[in-house]
């Protein structure tokens, strides 16, 4: 427990000073003097002045809290490429283990996922959540253990608290995609339907590799081939009764980090 005396006074304190100042000087003088009821004056005085002081006793009990420290994991379809799942599994594992060495603090964990064809990754949204029941005098920071790709991410410029990101992956790692842009929900029998996707590049791309391409395949009949600048619209038709299976598919590159996303189909 901690006791403290506070003061609240009724007048500024140059004013009390002043007023004990001169109190001071009349009264010595009466006590040199002996003059009766010099004593029962001084007393008076001494209980004014501390009416005036308004002191107060104020008692504390504090209680220790630890420190929070969120971790947030992605979890995304991304994180399934190469080994970046079993580096997110052994960072996550030293980290815990660290902090916890450390003592005092708590760990708050939080998991990001999405689905298999989600391309999006809102890992900032699921921090917030995780934030929303943590008590911000409490938080010592967050630490993001991501393969870096994040679509929602605020200005970072004078981030409210102390925010890290561990990097899943290896440094200059390429992979190339096939992405779905548009795809129609029915189509008429008789008639094209019209879909658009796009091959997409993701981080420095090989001398050795080709010009983008994508392959297009209507139910199992042999792909035809045509380059992609940006998305490209493809009129497939006619369109027959019952499922009409559409497959986009890129060629690999030498040194693409997986081929599972090499392949792309609307139903």
């Amino acid at each position: 427990m901690r006791v403290e005396v506070l003061f609240d006074p009724l007048l500024p304190w140059p004013a009390i000073l002043a007023f004990a100042a001169a109190a001071a000087v009349l009264l010595a003088r009466r006590l040199g003097a002996r003059h009766p009821g010099a004593a029962l004056r001084l007393l008076l005085v001494l209980a004014l002045l501390g009416a005036i002081a308004n002191p107060s006793l104020k008692r504390e009990i504090r209680e220790s809290r630890d420190d929070i420290v969120v971790i947030v994991e992605d979890r995304s379809a991304s994180m399934a490429v190469g080994a970046r799942t079993a580096d997110l599994e052994l960072a996550a594992a030293e980290l815990k283990e660290d902090i916890e060495a450390l003592g005092r603090i708590e760990i708050e964990r939080a998991v990001f996922r999405n689905g298999g064809g989600a391309e999006d990754s809102p890992i900032f949204a699921t921090l917030a959540e995780a934030l929303a029941g943590v008590d911000r005098t409490r938080l010592a920071g967050a630490i993001l253990i991501t393969d870096g790709q994040i679509h929602d991410s605020p200005p970072l410029d004078g981030f409210p608290f102390p925010l890290h990101a561990l990097i899943a992956g290896e440094e200059g790692e390429f992979d190339r995609r096939v992405v779905l842009d548009r795809a129609n929900a029915y189509s008429v029998v008789g008639e094209t339907a019209r879909l658009s996707a796009s091959v997409l590049d993701s981080g420095p791309v090989p001398p050795s590799a080709d010009a983008p391409s994508v392959s297009v395949s209507v139910n199992g009949n042999p792909p035809v081939t045509m380059p992609v600048s940006g998305v490209r619209d493809v009129h497939v038709g006619p369109i027959g009764r019952g499922r009409n299976v559409v497959v986009f598919s890129a060629p690999p590159v030498e040194g693409e980090t997986t081929l599972r996303n090499n392949v792309a189909s609307a139903v």
